[in-house]
């Protein structure tokens, strides 16, 4: 079966695909072998430049004047087994479009939901859609360097998971971020017993949200020493009133939509959630806080239990416990600095010794 044949409810992204290399020049940061590859990926009518790649998508912005503020996600990790279908498995890429068609119509509830949580204007403008794109070898060995297809086998097009989004301002001047990435890499490969004893202390304050008995002085050291990523959060609390006083809001709100949905939070990637300064004061945004794989509160307990059985976990078992303990850590510190009284405490985590959440993450790919 052809791409053709499959009819996906999709209109080309562009008809004209034709742009001189000269007319864009790659930023310094990304891979210009990469760059030139995905360059024909939007054609020259917004005037697209390639501005980042992370581990899911490309992200595009517009220099076209009346479209600056615009900003184009490629996600390719998830178009991938479609593409792989289309080349390997023509039989089953109708059923990895129908897939593919299901995985966008959930992430756009989801953010429907996002809106009912934490208010429309939290969540930047955006809408998920399947639009062609061109394929090529060259893109195909850059984006995914391990696979190998046939160059007669590779189509010239493909449907992809396509994310349109308003820009925001996330500059360090108007933008303080919420987000930290995972404790685990920094005490990974510590032994001494020092070190132990302080992961095992912050993963009580703040993993399992067990207070009792530390001092909030001592609570507030943890948070704002062991996550530093939250360090501009810290400053901001501590010289600005309405800034602490929003926080505390947005922590109340978050607990709220956790227990209440079981949905987890992408809260690793700097900027996934920020706080903007506005003209009305401290504005909450969430431009990239839902994860492509959706991770519920349940997936960490079933690793929990599963790890109290004495049992090991799978790759994909261990990333998604690891994803969603980190956003547990992530709020509960943001609560503590902001000087909240409300903490995210999930049952059976705090049975599970402190240290083995080190070896998980181990296991987790991460």
């Amino acid at each position: 079966m052809s791409y053709h044949e499959l009819k996906p409810e999709t209109q080309p992204l562009t008809q004209d695909w034709a742009m001189t290399k000269l007319a864009r020049k790659p930023p310094d940061s990304i891979n210009p072998n990469l760059y030139w590859a995905v360059d024909r990926l939007l054609g020259p009518k917004y005037s697209p430049q390639l501005q980042a790649r992370g581990g899911e998508h490309l992200v595009f912005v517009m220099h076209d004047p009346k479209h600056q503020d615009t900003v184009v996600k490629v996600n390719y990790n998830q178009s991938y087994p479609l593409l792989e279908a289309l080349i390997e498995q023509p039989k089953k890429a109708e059923a990895q479009l129908k897939k593919l068609h299901k995985k966008i119509y959930l992430q756009n509830e989801r953010l429907k939901e996002l809106q009912k949580y934490f208010g429309k204007q939290s969540i930047p403008a955006q809408l998920t859609v399947l639009r062609d794109v061109p394929v090529s070898q060259e893109a195909i060995k850059r984006l995914f360097p391990g696979v190998r297809f046939s160059p007669e086998h590779i189509p010239q097009s493909m449907p992809a998971w396509i994310t349109v989004q308003r820009k925001l301002d996330l500059s360090p001047e108007k933008a303080i971020s919420l987000s930290s990435y995972y404790l685990e890499p920094e005490f990974r490969f510590k032994t001494d017993k020092q070190s132990l004893e302080n992961f095992s202390e912050a993963h009580q304050v703040l993993g399992c949200g067990q207070v009792k008995g530390v001092r909030e002085e001592a609570q507030f050291e943890i948070a704002a020493w062991i996550m530093d990523d939250l360090e501009p959060v810290v400053d901001a609390v501590i010289s600005d009133v309405q800034f602490k006083r929003r926080l505390q809001e947005t922590v109340k709100n978050l607990i709220v939509y956790i227990t209440e949905t079981g949905n987890i939070l992408d809260l690793a990637g700097k900027n996934n959630m920020v706080m903007v300064a506005g003209k009305d004061g401290w504005e909450l945004k969430m431009p990239d806080v839902l994860s492509y794989e959706s991770v519920k509160l349940s997936d960490l307990l079933a690793a929990a239990e599963t790890l109290r059985q004495g049992k090991d976990l799978d790759e994909r078992t261990a990333a998604r416990a690891m994803y969603a303990l980190n956003t547990i850590r992530v709020i509960n510190a943001l609560a503590i600095l902001s000087g909240a009284k409300e903490r995210l405490a999930v049952s059976g985590i705090q049975d599970i010794e402190a240290k083995k959440w080190i070896e998980v993450f181990g296991q987790s790919g991460l």
